[in-house]
Parts: structure tokens; C-alpha cells; sequence
């Protein structure tokens, strides 16, 4: 794999488009559908052998919508008794804050357009998504010739 290519570990509002590698380094994420696809060439080609390990249908690559946020926060009062209680009777202990978490929608990523990246050998083809297509009817008609 190109060890220069700019990833994160985890996921972000930049750090949006992932390549998940079942046998490599887990989930990938890029700031750029570009940057994942270009990724995900190398992490498909190692799982060539003398022939492909079946392992390879288990690679996938997406765009998060959503991530896991802090909500409805809450910052300790000022007046605390000696219980650790505040007026409404809600104990804090030792707390700062309190919260709940939820999926929180990112903004949208500028429009690119789909692209399915598909690999047969050590040959790179990549075609524009058909709506209504699986992956395995559009890379049987890349092979034929037929895209």
C-alpha cells in the first residue's frame, strides 16, 4: 500500500469517505472519494495471489453521513449541596458536564458523482455507477468490455 497517502484512523467531518481492509489496517478514512478509490486499488491487489483470496468481498468503501456527538450538554451549576445535588435534585458527583450522544448528520460532501472501482489481475478500471446495477453485474460487463 502507498504509505504517503494522507488518512485518519477515525472518522470526521473531513475524514468522511472510508475503505474498510478486513485483513490490512481496518477502517481508512480520506478526506476525498478520490483519495479512498485510489487506496482501495493497492487494498484490493493484495488479496492476489496465485488467485484471489475470497477474503476480497469483504473489503467496502462508503461515505459516513453521521458520526456519534455530545448532545443536549449540560455544564455543572454554580450551586451544588453537600450531596452533590443541584436545585432540580439532579446529583453530579464529581461531573463537569453531563450529556447524551447521537447520531449527528455532517454536511453534505461537494457533489462527485459515483465511482465504482473495480479490479481484475493488477488492472485498474474504474466506470461511472449505473443506477439500479450491483457491483457484480457492472464488473462482469467491465470484463466483457461492455462499459
Amino acid at each position: 500500500m502507498n504509505t504517503t497517502l494522507d488518512y485518519s484512523n477515525s472518522p470526521t467531518p473531513e475524514y468522511r469517505f472510508f475503505v474498510h481492509d478486513p485483513q490490512g489496517n481496518g477502517f481508512m478514512y480520506f478526506t476525498s472519494a478520490e483519495a479512498r478509490d485510489q487506496a482501495s486499488v493497492d487494498i484490493i491487489r493484495a488479496y492476489l495471489d496465485d488467485g484471489w483470496d475470497e477474503e476480497v468481498e469483504y473489503v467496502v468503501a462508503g461515505e459516513i453521513t453521521h458520526t456519534c456527538e455530545k448532545i443536549n450538554e449540560q455544564h455543572r451549576p454554580d450551586v451544588i449541596d453537600a450531596e452533590g445535588n443541584d436545585a432540580e435534585g439532579q446529583h453530579w458527583g464529581e461531573f463537569e458536564t453531563m450529556c447524551d450522544y447521537g447520531l449527528i448528520a455532517l454536511p453534505a460532501a461537494p457533489e462527485s458523482g459515483v465511482t465504482i472501482v473495480m479490479a481484475e489481475g493488477y488492472e485498474h478500471h474504474a466506470h461511472q455507477g449505473i443506477p439500479g446495477t450491483s457491483f457484480q453485474a457492472l464488473n462482469a460487463k467491465a470484463n466483457a468490455g461492455d462499459l
